[in-house]
């Protein structure tokens, strides 16, 4: 159970380039006034972020814009609206250059990863908001609408924490387009070696799984997010966690789903899973993956 400190890694690929208006997927702010971006060469502040560039190939002011972009395209897509609250305090996003440094700031862990978030709550809200992103050789970022889905998806749960299959699951689907494919092999790779997770196992888990089970863990919850997301619309996807946590997944999943249990919703996960394209999310259209720079 997650409690004052929470840290969240996961292993991205380097694929997409360093966030800037020329090739953030989220255009800066659509439809209305450009934004009010303020600072140094390599650090800045925005509305709702503190940008720090290690990397000389990053520019701050871009990366500030695209996570103000990607911040109000989350909102949108897992709360239901952008509440234009402004974030106090602000995230802290801190993009490195060397794995050295990525490694000191996120600890063990971390060796093979691209990017993690870290959240401290104090009595019930947000103290404070950190994502650490490492650039690959040619600068390229590709973590952060995945590390800021977690930052976003948290102002829900200020109080407790989302369980780890949907906080994961709803991440990947920011992922690019081949990361979501690797995902969705180790779910099949899961099926054909019987590691594969029920879904009454899954959303139940308090704790992360072992490691021989992690790939098959991303995988199933990826797809299980998908798959919501998909039946219901993903406004409708926080709201069922919170039903959940209060009355238990049976209720919620027939609430806000029409779906009658657990066993009814691993029935229907298992038709979907096994049907499904290699990608998650993309064919429906809930992927939110970057497009690189040409």
């Amino acid at each position: 159970m997650w409690q004052f400190a929470i840290l969240v890694v996961l292993s991205v690929s380097p694929s997409g380039a360093c966030c800037g208006p020329a090739n953030c997927e989220h255009s800066a702010v659509e439809g209305s006034q450009t934004t009010r971006i303020s600072g140094a060469t390599r650090n800045c502040d925005s509305k709702n972020f503190r940008v720090e560039c290690l990397s000389t190939r990053c520019d701050p002011r871009s990366m500030a814009e695209c996570c103000e972009s990607w911040r109000g395209h989350l909102q949108s897509k897992w709360l239901g609206s952008d509440s234009g609250e402004i974030w106090s305090p602000r995230c802290h996003v801190v993009v490195h250059a060397r794995r050295e440094t990525y490694q000191a700031a996120i600890g063990r862990g971390g060796e093979q990863t691209f990017g993690s978030s870290l959240i401290d709550f104090r009595a019930g809200k947000i103290s404070s908001r950190r994502i650490d992103l490492l650039a690959d050789p040619q600068g390229a970022i590709s973590a952060l609408g995945h590390e800021l889905t977690h930052v976003v998806i948290a102002d829900a749960f200020p109080s407790g924490h989302p369980p780890a299959w949907a906080n994961e699951g709803a991440a990947v689907l920011a992922d690019s387009v081949e990361k979501q494919q690797l995902h969705r092999r180790d779910l099949d790779h899961s099926f054909r070696r019987q590691t594969a997770f029920h879904c009454a196992e899954l959303i139940l888990m308090s704790e992360y799984p072992s490691p021989n089970r992690i790939a098959a863990f991303y995988g199933h919850s990826a797809s299980l997010a998908a798959f919501l997301a998909h039946i219901g619309g993903p406004e409708k996807f926080v709201p069922f966690l919170k039903q959940a946590n209060e009355y238990g997944y049976d209720y919620a999943l027939h609430k806000s789903y029409g779906i009658q249990g657990v066993t009814n919703l691993q029935r229907r996960w298992n038709e979907h899973a096994r049907d499904a394209q290699p990608q998650l999310a993309t064919a429906s259209g809930l992927s939110d993956g970057m497009k690189s720079m040409p």
